[in-house]
């Protein structure tokens, strides 16, 4: 029964976690998201960053439109080779903050972003990276660039960009000659987010309305969150482990004081009992309290096993020599019983030449094996007139049951014996 339940609870806690597993996944697919937009976030100054610091004509003013967006207004000019046009978010945190911005965090960038002018529906958007191994003080071109161009048509807030998509431009690990090691896209410790002209853009105006650029991600990497996951099943399992182990300790402890207390009274109701005057065997009355705390041990899992014995052809020997010589065989047959039995058992004299032995603290092949050197030993006495006597037995082990029903059961075994040829012991 305690195993059943405990099964149960294993059963119940695994099934939980299971739900909870299931539940937790769910979320993470649809929920557990972290944005950021620098178009709507105090932490960012805005600047217009044109090729004029180049020598370059082309100009850019930042407006707001009616509805709050950002209105990027380029005017640009080839008087530079490469003219560009960009609004720069530079990330300026407040007193606390890490410097850097890790942008590596986020997974996609979706961009609300709306187009018009001379050139292609196509923006260059730029993430710069500060890092002591390649960023020169005073020189903002020394920080990394992280790049990709993209059409603003095809590529808005419900269809986002994921930022595997950048990469670090030659010219600026060229004209820095930086190694090999220092050319992988980098966005740890990001300083600006800038959004602008592509590089192709023809001379003209061009304007951009620049509703939002979200940065998309989880707030933990899929990796970690499993690990999460295994790390919870894995300390719910082992905290179940040690629970069930007390659970059992304290059990077997008090299933341990239960038996220790059923035995003592056992012994004391043995002592209560009436004794048969012939065999100075305990006889038929008064043995409900007795068989009462048997019944109590057999439920707290405790081996107890019943064998019925009859003496074989004793009504021949009554019939043959007579009742006194038939008493003096009950006398030593009864005594040879208690010198064989443990303190424990029960000596019961059923009836007539009929025995009960009920063997606490002993299973149905224990018992078998004492009932068969028990026949052995009888065989072996001297019996009165030079009798040969020997006895059937049928032996049965108490289930959920009453004594009486393991006696009755016993009892058709005992009859199974003795229409087998009798002197043996026959179990179940």
């Amino acid at each position: 029964m305690i195993v059943e339940h405990q099964i149960k609870n294993l059963f119940i806690t695994i099934v939980t976690l299971t739900v909870m597993t299931l539940v937790a996944f769910v979320y993470y697919h649809f929920g557990f998201n972290r944005t950021l937009d620098p178009v709507h976030n105090d932490n960012f100054s805005l600047r217009v960053n044109t090729d004029q610091d180049h020598n370059g004509l082309t100009t850019g003013k930042l407006t707001y439109t009616d509805s709050g967006a950002l209105l990027l207004t380029c005017n640009v000019s080839h008087a530079y080779k490469n003219p560009f046009c960009e609004v720069s978010f530079d990330y300026k945190p407040k007193p606390g903050m890490d410097p850097y911005l890790d942008l590596s965090k986020y997974d996609e960038v979706a961009f609300d972003v709306i187009y018009s002018g001379v050139s292609k529906p196509k923006s260059r958007f730029i993430i710069r990276n500060h890092n002591e191994q390649y960023s020169v003080e005073d020189d903002l071109q020394s920080d990394k660039f992280n790049i990709f161009e993209f059409n603003t048509v095809q590529h808005n807030s419900e269809s986002p960009l994921s930022l595997n998509y950048l990469y670090v431009p030659k010219w600026w690990f060229d004209y820095y000659h930086h190694p090999i090691t220092l050319t992988a896209v980098d966005i740890s410790q990001s300083v600006s987010i800038e959004i602008g002209t592509e590089e192709f853009v023809a001379d003209g105006i061009s304007t951009f309305e620049i509703r939002s650029i979200e940065f998309r991600g989880k707030w933990l990497p899929l990796a970690v969150y499993q690990r999460i996951i295994i790390v919870v099943w894995i300390v719910t399992l082992f905290a179940y482990l040690i629970w069930y182990v007390i659970k059992i300790l304290k059990t077997l402890r008090a299933e341990k004081e239960t038996i220790v207390h059923l035995q003592s009274h056992l012994s004391m109701l043995q002592t209560e009992v009436s004794i048969d005057p012939l065999t100075r065997l305990r006889n038929r009355r008064g043995l409900e309290p007795l068989f009462q705390t048997v019944e109590q041990l057999a439920q707290h899992n405790h081996h107890v096993s019943v064998g019925v014995m009859d003496i074989d052809y004793f009504k021949k020997i009554n019939d043959t020599h007579g009742h006194a010589i038939g008493d003096d065989v009950l006398r030593q047959f009864s005594q040879n019983l208690i010198d064989t039995g443990r303190d424990k058992d029960i000596l019961i004299r059923w009836g007539g030449e009929e025995f009960v032995i009920i063997k606490v603290g002993c299973s149905l092949a224990q018992a078998e094996v004492f009932f068969n050197q028990l026949r052995t030993s009888m065989k072996a006495q001297t019996w009165p007139h030079g009798l040969d006597v020997t006895f059937s037995t049928g032996v049965v082990e108490i289930s959920n049951e009453f004594v009486e029903s393991a006696i009755e059961r016993a009892d058709a075994l005992l009859y199974q014996a003795k229409l087998a040829g009798r002197d043996r012991v026959i179990t179940q």
